[in-house]
């Protein structure tokens, strides 16, 4: 082994390293408030032993086949854990998507092709079909999960108004995206891609480490926190400017995180605030402006019909409209005047 091919070796093992420690620590500290600081914890030591498999079977190829067994699973769950972190923290209610079911899928896939076809003794198969498979549903998943941020994030993207977490995301899907390159265009063994992956980690570690002192929110935590209630109120009347505003609740497809990304807050904080200070949720406290919009049409429009009211409320349906209305004021928008 050349001094090159040494000191490629050394960051491949530390890039391993790496992973695992901030894996860990993810997992321990944050691990409790969401999960989907699990998932990316998950992610990021499947990644390590991936990383980890191919610096120790260079050390020695003679290397257990179990173990190498063990870094290709790791491998087959990179991308699915990463599809996990990225939809929940980009769903409005940081909701999970119906990750045991796809892990009810994957791991019978991997069990069976462990169990069938081990690799010392099908190695061609493996490097010819199966690691390449692999591969692809790693991709696959990471392009799902960029198709979900750009969907859910868009109009914060091209403002650039980003929330500090949803900019984590971004970096984490990037750093995943750049690994998958370097891991599909290079040899199955190589130790290359093992400091590529000490790069990349390190990258995430000092950018977490820099963002945590800066008191950044990296990490998702669960909506039971007790906001500070002047924080609250203040909150709850820039809602309410922001409103009155840009009349934003007469588009009919407003989503809470939607709002809570022009106000700069986690779309959990601002739909506990609005729970905790009017009672409603987030929806009904959109009703709630665009029936008060109604009544001032109802009363200075006469020549608009009912449902000409309901539309350009921001309601979708006549239906919808009605529905809204005499809940909230006891009477149909017929009646009301």
């Amino acid at each position: 082994m050349n001094f090159s091919s040494e000191l490629l070796f050394f960051f491949s093992a530390l890039g391993a390293f790496n992973g695992i420690v901030l894996s860990v620590y993810i997992f321990v500290t944050a691990g409790k408030k969401h999960i989907a600081n699990r998932f990316l914890s998950i992610a990021l030591l499947m990644l390590s032993i991936r990383a980890g498999k191919s610096v120790f079977f260079y050390f020695d190829d003679n290397l257990a086949q179990s173990f190498i067994q063990i870094g290709i699973a790791a491998c087959f769950f990179i991308g699915p854990f990463v599809y996990f972190y990225v939809v929940t923290v980009c769903h409005k209610d940081h909701r999970p998507p119906k990750w045991l079911i796809h892990l009810g899928v994957l791991i019978p896939i991997i069990t069976f092709l462990t169990w069938q076809y081990p690799y010392y003794e099908y190695r061609g198969l493996w490097g010819r079909y199966l690691l390449r498979t692999i591969y692809v549903q790693w991709v696959a998943y990471l392009l799902l999960s960029a198709y979900f941020f750009y969907k859910t994030q868009q109009a914060a993207i091209f403002q650039k108004n980003l929330t500090a977490i949803n900019r984590w995301t971004l970096h984490v899907l990037s750093v995943f995206f750049f690994v998958w390159l370097a891991y599909f265009t290079s040899g199955y063994t190589s130790y290359i891609v093992g400091a590529v992956t000490f790069t990349v980690i390190g990258y995430l570690l000092v950018l977490f480490i820099l963002n945590t002192r800066k008191k950044s929110v990296f990490l998702l935590h669960t909506t039971s926190q007790k906001i500070d209630p002047d924080k609250s109120e203040a909150l709850l009347l820039k809602l309410e400017d922001l409103f009155l505003a840009q009349d934003l609740y007469t588009q009919p497809s407003l989503k809470c995180a939607e709002v809570a990304q022009r106000l700069g807050v986690p779309a959990y904080q601002l739909s506990q605030t609005v729970n905790e200070s009017t009672g409603e949720n987030f929806n009904q406290y959109v009703n709630v402006h665009r029936i008060e919009a109604a009544k001032e049409l109802l009363r200075t429009r006469p020549e608009l019909t009912i449902e000409a009211v309901g539309l350009e409320c921001g309601f979708k349906s006549k239906s919808s409209f009605y529905a809204a209305f005499k809940k909230n004021t006891g009477t149909t928008p017929s009646k009301f005047v």
